[in-house]
């Protein structure tokens, strides 16, 4: 668990256990998110900690818990080729899909942008821990939850929405079908994000959700590169 720290709400400081320095903002700051807070019912406040909202369009990268050795491979070569293409990943802080892709985008030299479904005090899944401080580090580690909010299925869920909100456009690497990495998906197109697909693994349980997407007309996603491309052909540029 992180220690004891303040965080910086204007020129106040906030009382908040975290041992490194973490501020919240408003809608009405001039550091929050500008795209997240043009979503419906945006988040009144957000508490962050790193470098703040890194410059750049942003990917959100999502998929399941438990990849294939395949799909983990792909995730990770897929964030460190987004970083490369100039991208920043967003994603959740969770094992599986969304941490493999923070550290390829980390290993690129790039920036990449951890949502949590918890307070920034709480400890993070094991694991995970190093990657929490990079991402802080080089990146951006941000949560709608006040400090000492537990996790909770609820608001892993609704993590989706802040997650869509914060990209230009998102990927699903991986998922079940009906299941629980439909709704990020589901956030992004209510909330007009371009969503791709990685298509192949045909057959498998964790390929079905890719599959009904692009059935649908969701864009394939083939290389970092390629869904930068898509995503600007979609009209999005960065803000």
């Amino acid at each position: 668990m992180i220690g004891r720290g303040p965080v910086v709400q204007g020129e106040s400081l906030v009382d908040y256990p975290g041992e490194r320095v973490a501020r919240t903002l408003a809608r009405s700051d001039r550091d929050y998110p500008w795209l997240l807070g043009q979503i419906y019912d945006p988040p009144a406040h957000v508490f962050v900690e790193g470098r703040g909202c890194p410059p750049g369009l942003r990917v959100a990268v999502v998929g399941s818990f438990d990849p294939t050795p395949a799909r983990t491979t792909l995730a990770f070569r897929l964030g460190y080729q987004l970083a490369r293409a100039g991208a920043v990943v967003v994603g959740g802080l969770f094992p599986g899909i969304a941490a493999v892709a923070h550290r390829g985008a980390l290993a690129a030299g790039g920036s990449s942008i951890a949502v949590l479904a918890w307070g920034l005090d709480w400890p993070v899944p094991a694991g995970l821990q190093k990657l929490r401080g990079e991402l802080a580090r080089r990146g951006m580690v941000l949560s709608e939850y006040p400090a000492r909010t537990p996790p909770s299925l609820r608001q892993y869920r609704a993590s989706g929405r802040v997650i869509s909100g914060l990209a230009h456009g998102m990927v699903i690497v991986d998922g079940r079908w009906p299941g629980q990495e439909l709704l990020p998906a589901d956030f992004a197109l209510e909330q007009g994000r371009e969503v791709l697909a990685v298509p192949g693994e045909a057959g498998s349980p964790l390929g079905a959700l890719p599959g009904v997407l692009l059935d649908c007309g969701a864009v394939s996603a083939l290389s970092g590169r390629q869904v930068v491309a898509a995503i600007r052909e979609a009209g999005w540029d960065t803000v």
